[in-house]
């Protein structure tokens, strides 16, 4: 009896996992929406390492809650030399514009030869 009642545990608990994992992936996919990047450019900065600044714009038509910026370093080999994440904790809505600038402190400025940005927001 108490190992039939460990299986029917272990049963619900595995297809609540399951449930659950379905559930956020679903909704991280449903949620994420691509931004207009209006425009960006790669500069040194102070400290020698890139920074990227652009404008990107909420082109959606909707609400979000969230918006962050991710910036892939390239070598000449082209091989990743690293990742960086800009997030704006605020809303923007419908049209509104986000000033943006993504830095790396790991990676120097002669080292890039070029990056790759995506901008994407998450609906509210």
């Amino acid at each position: 009896m108490k190992s039939l009642l460990w299986l029917l545990l272990l049963a619900v608990a595995i297809a609540a996992i399951v449930i659950v994992v379905l559930v956020w992936t679903e909704r991280e996919a449903a949620e994420e929406q691509e931004l207009a990047v209006l425009e960006h450019q790669l500069k040194e900065g102070h400290w020698g390492g890139p920074v990227v600044e652009g404008i990107a714009q909420n082109d959606t038509g909707l609400v979000l809650a969230s918006a962050k910026v991710k910036v892939r370093w390239y070598s000449p080999a082209d091989a990743v030399l690293g990742t960086n994440i800009e997030v704006r904790l605020a809303g923007l809505q419908p049209g509104e514009t986000w000033d943006f600038e993504v830095r790396s402190v790991k990676v120097s400025f002669e080292e890039v030869s070029r990056y790759e940005l995506e901008v994407t927001g998450i609906i509210e």
